[in-house]
């Protein structure tokens, strides 16, 4: 019987000491979560984050643009939103595009067309001159303002995708179908500047266009721009040609001339001493015209005679024939150049 006591008093004593480990371990946890409670509303931003601070759900303060912590009150008093502004987003448009196949998607590579546009499958745009093409748009963006792109638009990101689609739309409306498929990156250019005014909170990085015939007409227009392109540069081709035959005729008219007017030079020249010559001879011949005309004879027939091989002379009396035969071998004559 003296056993049962001490017994019941070991067993009592347990019984403590587990509430007592249970209670400290209690109000460890107890100031834990104390703890966790009382910093929850701290968060650290990196580089491409901006922070909003909401309490009881309306905007609390200035947007956070710095990286570094942002403290709040405990959630559900306040609650940090985080948003990757400066990050860069993209948001992809094929509204306007054809409807592919998963092994188009897959290959990349599009299939041959046959048939017709399916409406509510095809999507394809009007252009300015009521032709059809299809449009993709890629667009890069980081928002720049985030109380504006968040709080006063709701779904930002949504309203986005249906601006983009319909500034699509316009941009083809005022555009030719050869202009549009020729110019994408002036189509792109004219969609930045609709988003651009706006006003979204954002900022246009870069945008991607991809403008298409429709398939079932791609190819008679590729025939058409090869065609184009090959009587461009046959005319191209034609003017080069012009050009260098009108530049050898230039060269050889100018040839021509510089040698008219050398010869020109050279007749005034020897006309010029043909009158001189005459005018020194003339006062003499007046003077003593026999022996002037003797002396002209004599001499112009020294320079028949060197060159003769043959000589005739003829009597006036009885018209008979007296052949001379030089026998001399001809000097050469000497070579222009030389």
């Amino acid at each position: 019987m003296s056993d049962e006591p001490q017994s019941h008093s070991t067993g009592l004593q347990g019984v403590l000491d587990a509430l007592r480990v249970i209670t400290v371990i209690g109000k460890g946890v107890v100031v834990l979560l104390v703890i966790g409670f009382c910093f929850s509303g701290v968060r650290s931003l990196d580089d491409s984050e901006m922070g909003i601070v909401l309490r009881f759900g309306a905007m609390h303060g200035e947007v956070r643009q710095e990286s570094g912590p942002i403290i709040a009150l405990p959630y559900p008093i306040d609650e940090i939103v985080t948003i990757p502004a400066k990050r860069l987003r993209t948001i992809k448009s094929d509204t306007h595009w054809y409807a592919l196949t998963e092994e188009e998607e897959r290959t990349g590579e599009d299939e041959t067309a046959t048939g017709t546009l399916s409406p509510g499958v095809d999507g394809s745009l009007l252009t300015a001159d009521q032709n059809l093409v299809h449009a993709a748009c890629s667009l890069n963006y980081r928002v720049t303002d985030p109380k504006k792109f968040i709080f006063e638009y709701g779904d930002s990101e949504a309203l986005l995708y249906a601006h983009l689609d319909n500034l699509i739309v316009k941009t083809a409306a005022v555009r030719t179908a050869a202009d549009a498929v020729g110019d994408p990156t002036g189509f792109g250019r004219q969609i930045i500047r609709g988003l651009n005014g706006l006003g979204l909170g954002i900022e246009i990085d870069s945008i991607g266009m991809n403008v298409e015939w429709p398939r079932l007409v791609k190819p008679d227009i590729t025939r058409v721009a090869d065609a184009t392109n090959d009587k461009g540069r046959r005319i191209a081709d034609a003017g080069s040609y012009g050009r260098r035959r009108e530049n050898e005729a230039k060269s050889e008219a100018s040839k021509i001339e510089f040698e008219a007017l050398a010869w020109a030079r050279e007749l005034v020249g020897r006309t010029v001493a043909d009158a001189r010559t005459f005018e020194r001879l003339y006062p003499k011949y007046l003077a003593n015209p026999d022996v002037v005309r003797r002396t002209l004879y004599e001499d112009r027939m020294r320079r028949i005679v060197a060159d003769a091989s043959e000589i005739f002379l003829i009597r006036d009396s009885d018209k008979r024939e007296l052949r001379i035969d030089l026998q001399r071998r001809r000097k050469p004559k000497k070579e222009a150049n030389d």
